[in-house]
């Protein structure tokens, strides 16, 4: 009977064991396969008892006021976790009206739910440093009403007025420039150290000592902050102060003149003519005794004078840049009768009959020669 017993309880022991691995086992199996679920229940009763914590917490703070708290606050939305992605249940629409309650049932208000804590900022990589910051300005200060902000903002780059023309050279080292820009503002250049203030939106700046051929200068303006313009105003331009030249200037009758001390000229016509081997030629000016005559492109001309005068001629020439320069002045002495016959003794004399003469009287108070002066006949005999 003993050994019986033995075999039962054996039986019963291995019976007992294996069933309590079954259950083991189909409870891990249950778990694993409605884990969802099952998880979905512990976020529903976490969620019941914090929105029963919050009641609590509610009805203690409303039996504290005296006063009534009259408020619709709709209930929490409960929060899922990220990982599992779960339908989030309705929650019932707020009351838009208020609800009066009395004293001594007073409504509790759940606190709303602290928001979530920010993002964290991501490191940057090695190879990626980090974007330079803006610079923040603060404004104002205590018990002050504030301040305007620093002046960051560069001028427009200077306007020139004059001159208004560049494209013909300038006669001149020296140039005034006058233009516009922003008030109070100063004009400098990158030729010389000279500047000019700006005073009602105008400006004005003389620049010397420029050299001679092609000349290139940017105007710049700086404002009071001490903003300079970045693009600056460039003019270009050519100075020329080398005059032309005469070659030759001549008249036909001092060249061909009654008297060897001074131009003698028997006809009040006089003619004219010069050279220049200047290439820039604008143009030719006659002047007689200051006064100008004529102007002209043309190499030569003829001028009139009074019969018993003298003149002070002379021809000036300009070229493009306006550079002028004169020739030497010839002084012409006009008479249309500077000798005459004051005596003739055409028979000859008691004395000698071959004895003919002719006595010349000179007019003028110019020594004349004879050299050159010939006495014909009206009909050329003889």
């Amino acid at each position: 009977m003993e050994n019986n017993f033995k075999e039962k309880h054996s039986s019963f022991s291995f019976f007992a064991f294996w069933s309590a691995i079954f259950f083991i086992t189909l409870i891990i199996f249950l778990l694993i396969f409605f884990w969802s679920e099952v998880s979905n229940g512990l976020d529903r009763f976490s969620t019941i008892n914090y929105r029963n914590k919050n009641i609590a917490s509610a009805i203690n703070i409303v039996l504290d006021n005296p006063e009534p708290v009259v408020e619709s606050v709709p209930e929490p939305v409960p929060v899922t976790p990220a990982s599992t992605p779960t339908p989030v249940e309705s929650t019932p629409e707020p009351i838009s009206e208020p609800v009066s309650v009395p004293v001594s049932e007073p409504v509790p208000v759940a606190p709303a739910p602290e928001p979530p804590p920010p993002a964290p900022t991501p490191e940057p990589t090695p190879d990626e440093p980090p974007a330079p910051s803006s610079p923040e300005f603060i404004f104002g200060g205590g018990g002050g009403g504030g301040s305007s902000p620093p002046d960051s903002t560069a001028p427009n780059k200077p306007i020139i007025t004059s001159p208004d023309d560049f494209s013909s050279a300038f006669s001149t080292t020296t140039i005034t420039f006058e233009g516009t820009a922003e008030a109070d503002s100063t004009v400098s250049n990158d030729f010389s150290d000279d500047t000019g203030v700006t005073t009602n939106g105008t400006w004005s700046l003389t620049i010397s000592n420029l050299v001679e051929g092609s000349n290139t200068i940017a105007f710049y303006a700086t404002d009071e902050a001490g903003n300079t313009a970045i693009y600056g105003t460039v003019v270009n331009f050519e100075t020329d102060i080398t005059a032309p030249t005469f070659d030759t200037f001549s008249i036909l009758q001092c060249d061909n003149s009654l008297s060897t001390t001074s131009c003698l000229s028997g006809s009040e016509t006089i003619n004219i003519s010069w050279t220049s081997s200047s290439t820039d030629i604008a143009s030719y000016k006659v002047w007689k005794d200051g006064a100008l005559q004529e102007t002209l492109t043309e190499t030569s001309t003829t001028l009139s004078i009074s019969n018993g005068t003298s003149a002070s001629v002379e021809v000036s020439v300009t070229d493009t840049s306006s550079n002028t320069s004169t020739s030497t002045a010839q002084t012409v002495n006009i008479s249309t009768m500077p000798i005459v016959i004051n005596e003739i003794a055409w028979a000859g004399t008691q004395s000698n009959a071959t004895d003919e003469w002719i006595e010349l009287y000179n007019r003028t108070s110019n020594a004349i020669d004879l050299s050159s002066v010939k006495v014909v006949a009206s009909d050329g005999v003889p």
